[in-house]
């Protein structure tokens, strides 16, 4: 990663130009386990569980040199180098019951239980001086020469669930349902300076904050065949949240909030002949944050930066309108959106003490989002078939967490195109590409990146497995371009660039893989595991 900016940063000595280079090698190892089982009693009774563990282990090292060129004439310069552990353990377990009734109606019973736990330490040897080779930064606990921080995170959500359906009529079908969800979460995490023989916590980068969530929800929909061609499906779910967090650092936030929202869902549906279909839909949903993105969790960036979480932040309200067609294989449709609340990651704000910058998530205003797009899929000859999708559309959002709050505009596009090939002696090839147009990720500008991959594969004779070599991003392409202060006044009056060179920037990627199942394939469970949360699953992220 390569930075060049210009800021005022008073705790380092008012205006400067900054240069920074770093280099992050990780190694990361996963393991998952699962196991399931269905029971059938009865013709219309079935019981079943289902137990899912993974873990996850990575390390990574950040080598950090930074030069501060304080104006008019001052110099200063950090070296440092970042030794991080990041560790995960989650399980997954699940219960449930499935009755059939009588009349053509079923009733559904489930019980969900996940646990989540994270430690993240990290060790930070660092050195930070002047022109004249003393000691740079004051006494302030994140330019001392060795630091280390700590983050803990343990997460336990239990989720009960009852659905029942019924077919009201030859040509409609009912369901209802209800569902609790209660969630703990507690993290502990700060970075500590080792000053004169005892570690001492840095100001504004300790965390010790207990979240309780309860979350209840009532739904119900009917499908209905309106004639022939045409299909009407309407629902509606009411959701109720209770929210409350406390942070035991002093001067720390203490959040109680409560949320009750309808959300409709309506779609119409009408074919015209065998192969072409109109949909007009409205459906209003809500993305709430992510766990991590809510802790007050801090991460050693340099001596004047940390990342950091929002626990402020609010759910996002997504209202959708659309129309769709499809013909023969190939899709369009036109889409307005409205997002109350989005979050856009990695914004830059200042620190409660004001001389500390904060990377963290935050919620804009609202997004609206007009945008059409288009799937074609095309059957060259026998051996050859391609497909093609494209996305453009126009965005405006309002923003009020930087120094200067702005409206903002703009237009952006996406492309994705796969060609596949059929071989003699049973060979395949593909070749694929996309690019992603020049965008904005709150204020931050983010410019076009695109990549091209190929692939061959190799059915083995006789079922003795499959064969595969794959190329990920063949020409080096994705080298990403963000911009901070490009838009409107940052944190610090910051305007920078940074260039970041991924794995396959430096060389592409190469992949041979061999792959074969043994055994005859077997019925799966009737729900996997965890499937009731999905919703949860998803707030974390790893």
């Amino acid at each position: 990663m390569f930075i060049t900016s210009s800021q005022n940063m008073p705790m380092l000595g008012g205006p400067m130009n900054v240069l920074v280079w770093d280099t992050t090698s990780r190694t990361q190892n996963n393991q998952n386990a699962s196991a399931g089982l269905d029971i059938r009693l009865n013709p219309k009774t079935t019981i079943g569980a289902s137990l899912n563990f993974s873990a996850a282990a990575a390390t990574s090292t950040t080598i950090n040199h930074t030069i501060y060129d304080v104006l008019p004439d001052s110099l200063l310069l950090f070296n440092g180098s970042v030794n991080a552990t990041n560790r995960w353990n989650n399980l997954i377990s699940s219960v449930y019951w499935d009755q059939a009734l009588r009349a053509g109606g079923k009733i559904g019973v489930a019980f969900d239980y996940l646990y989540f736990n994270n430690t993240a330490p990290s060790y930070i040897q660092s050195s930070f001086h002047n022109q004249e080779g003393r000691q740079a930064g004051g006494n302030d606990v994140l330019a001392y020469p060795l630091e280390k921080s700590f983050a803990n995170t343990s997460i336990k959500v239990s989720v009960a669930k009852l659905d029942y359906s019924k077919q009201l009529s030859a040509k409609m079908t009912g369901m209802a349902g209800i569902k609790g969800a209660y969630t703990t979460d507690s993290s502990l995490s700060g970075i500590a300076g080792l000053i004169n023989g005892a570690w001492q916590i840095a100001a504004g980068t300790s965390d010790a904050t207990r979240m309780t969530e309860g979350i209840g929800a009532a739904y119900a929909s009917i499908n209905a065949q309106l004639g022939t061609s045409t299909t009407l499906t309407v629902g509606v779910r009411y959701e109720y949240s209770h929210t409350r967090m406390d942070n035991a650092v002093p001067g720390g936030d203490t959040i109680d909030r409560r949320l009750g929202v309808f959300f409709p869902n309506i779609l119409l549906s009408r074919k015209i002949g065998d192969r072409s279909e109109w949909q007009l839909s409205y459906s209003k949903r809500i993305s709430r944050p992510s766990y991590t993105d809510l802790a007050s969790f801090v991460g050693y960036s340099d001596p004047a930066a940390v990342y950091t979480g929002n626990p402020l932040l609010l759910p996002t309200i997504i209202g959708n309108l659309k129309l769709g067609y499809t013909y023969h294989g190939s899709s369009f449709s036109l889409l307005f959106s409205r997002d109350k609340d989005p979050i856009a990651r990695y914004q830059l704000t200042v620190g409660p003490g004001g001389n500390l910058l904060y990377v963290s998530p935050q919620n804009l205003e609202y997004q609206d989002n007009i945008s059409a797009q288009a799937t074609i899929p095309w059957k060259v000859n026998s051996w050859w078939t391609m497909s093609g999708n494209g996305v453009g559309g126009w965005r405006q959002f309002k923003e009020d967490y930087t120094l200067q709050p702005l409206t903002h505009a703009y237009f952006t596009w996406s492309l994705n195109a796969t060609e596949s090939f059929l071989l003699p002696r049973r060979f395949s090839a593909e070749l694929s590409g996309w690019y992603n147009a020049a965008a904005y990720n709150g204020t931050t500008k983010v410019a076009g990146i695109g990549a091209l991959n190929a692939g061959f594969k190799k059915e083995l004779n006789r079922n003795a497995g499959i064969l595969q070599l794959s190329v990920t991003d063949l020409l080096s392409t994705i080298r990403y371009n963000a911009y901070y202060g490009a838009l409107t006044e940052e944190a610090f009056s910051i305007k920078s660039h940074v260039h970041v060179n991924t794995e396959s920037a430096v060389r592409p990627i190469i992949r041979l893989t061999y792959s074969r199942s043994f055994g005859s394939s077997s019925p799966k469970t009737q729900r996997a595991p965890g499937s009731e949360t999905q919703d949860e699953q998803e707030r974390v992220r790893k």
